[in-house]
């Protein structure tokens, strides 16, 4: 929510603003801008409209059905197996390979949407 110019002074104050109520992760439910957002209007849609925060993983036997911004890759993987599909369009349908596949999604921005293991990496907290 910092332009480059602004990123170095204002990510800080942003994730201590985040901290002191109570958000951990990188998506947030509160409405609006947060207020020192340095982003206008426009962009602050397209950053949200480009996170993981939508993402859809469904899974039924055979397949992991996916939902998510356009540009993004769902990587699924199974022991040393793994796929990786490029979401062009933001929807696919990605193979299982057996009952212990997992699978996540990467938005360009560097955010990611998980099953399994990998979500508990949603959410940050500082050491």
């Amino acid at each position: 929510m910092a332009t480059p110019a602004h990123a170095e002074d204002l990510v800080p104050a942003l994730w201590k603003a985040a901290r002191a109520r109570g958000i951990t992760g990188p998506d947030w439910s509160a409405r609006g801008m947060p207020s020192q957002c340095r982003l206008d209007d426009e962009a602050y849609r397209a950053l949200l409209k480009e996170r993981a925060t939508g993402v859809v993983l469904e899974r039924s036997d055979d397949l992991i059905a996916v939902s998510a911004p356009d540009a993004s890759v769902v990587v699924t993987w199974s022991g040393r197996r793994f796929s990786r599909v490029l979401l062009a369009q933001g929807k696919a349908s990605v193979p299982v390979f057996d009952d212990d596949t997992q699978a996540t999604v990467f938005t360009w921005r560097g955010d990611h949407r998980a099953t399994g293991w990998l979500s508990r990496y949603t959410r940050t907290e500082p050491t």
